[in-house]
């Protein structure tokens, strides 16, 4: 597990343009994100959000549970897995499985 502290800062399209005309970009990374949760957002209202990714040939499975907010910052619990099997691609839909609770 890891303890994961985010600041998301909303910014103006100029703002954005300023800064990306400012800084020097080392690396680009395209990264892929695919966000799952319940007709409902259990999920989501419950602080929580699971995700699979697909960065530099790597694709990470993470459950993330917000544990709270401190002056803007959110922290977050964030459970990680890498899937070493998988190779970029071969995420597909494959079926639709329902709770009924």
């Amino acid at each position: 597990m890891e303890i994961e502290k985010e600041v998301k800062i909303i910014l103006s399209e100029k703002e954005y343009h300023n800064i990306l005309n400012n800084v020097h970009i080392v690396k680009n990374i395209n990264q892929v994100n695919h966000f799952f949760d319940t007709t409902n957002f259990n999920l989501y209202n419950k602080k929580s959000a699971f995700r699979i990714r697909e960065q530099d040939g790597n694709i990470i499975m993470t459950l993330k549970a917000q544990k709270h907010r401190d002056n803007g910052v959110t922290v977050s619990e964030e459970y990680n897995e890498y899937l070493d099997d998988f190779k970029r691609g071969d995420l597909r839909f494959c079926c639709k499985v329902e709770f009924i609770v």
